[in-house]
């Protein structure tokens, strides 16, 4: 997985990266129309030196299966300002994002918005300078728009965690359930909004994953408008046998 398609996968899964950069919100959802379509980035410089930042744009695709897909996005349906700014240590910016582009989408869009240090001359030093970008999932909605999130597939599976360093024990593998999500509406959803719960015919077995346990465990869970996603939900002690059944109750569209 490449460094900007792990950075997406960071933010998808709800993490928030202890970097000198404090970024808020990392999740953004608009409007085409109305109040709802602006929003503010907010971007604090814990530094002891001066940082210049600069956002720019991705459009995000989730296949069924795999990483998130980015592609650049020249920026024309946004109004970003400022769309770079100098920030001094200890202070905040402001960034300011407005949708500018058709009000009549057909379906929901979905962007990563980069929160990107620029490159500084350094005086004195190695010359070697880490840079970090921080994302901000922003999806942009008409009015009206539902989406329409049932399960197609649910299959058990085997997730394998990579080692954090070389020295660190081998991949770490976890056994669960890899859902099959299909979105038939028009609108994005999250998986975080439901409640999900598992059982297996047959079995006394049940697990139900409320929407702050799904949070931790899968993050997000973007489905995006006429589109599948899979996404693995880790539980341990699935039995070995039977069908696999799974409801989803909303609890939340905040």
């Amino acid at each position: 997985m490449s460094a900007a398609a792990m950075a997406v996968a960071a933010t998808l899964a709800a993490a928030t990266p202890a970097y000198a950069l404090l970024v808020q919100p990392i999740v953004i959802n608009l409007s085409t129309t109305g109040q709802g379509s602006s929003a503010a980035i907010t971007v604090t410089n814990d530094r002891n030196r001066p940082d210049t930042i600069e956002v720019t744009i991705n459009k995000l695709e989730l296949p069924e299966k795999g990483a998130p897909q980015l592609t650049p996005d020249p920026g024309s349906e946004f109004l970003i300002f400022p769309p770079a700014s100098t920030i001094e240590p200890g202070k905040t910016q402001v960034f300011r994002v407005r949708w500018i582009g058709d009000p009549n989408l057909a379906q929901s869009k979905s962007y990563m918005f980069a929160i990107s240090e620029l490159p500084v001359n350094q005086v004195q030093g190695s010359g070697v300078q880490v840079l970090y970008s921080i994302q901000s999932l922003v999806t942009v909605t008409p009015p009206g728009l539902k989406p329409d999130v049932s399960v197609a597939t649910a299959t058990r599976d085997i997730q394998s965690t990579p080692a954090a360093t070389a020295s660190a024990t081998p991949a770490n593998n976890t056994a669960g359930i890899a859902i099959t999500f299909q979105n038939a509406g028009n609108a994005v959803d999250y998986i975080s909004h439901y409640q999900v719960g598992l059982s297996i015919d047959g079995s006394k077995w049940s697990k139900t994953f409320d929407a702050a346990e799904t949070t931790r465990a899968v993050g997000l869970g973007l489905i995006q408008p006429n589109s599948k996603r899979t996404i693995f939900f880790p539980v341990p002690d699935v039995p070995a046998s039977g069908d696999i059944k799974v409801k989803l109750d909303a609890v939340s569209k905040n």
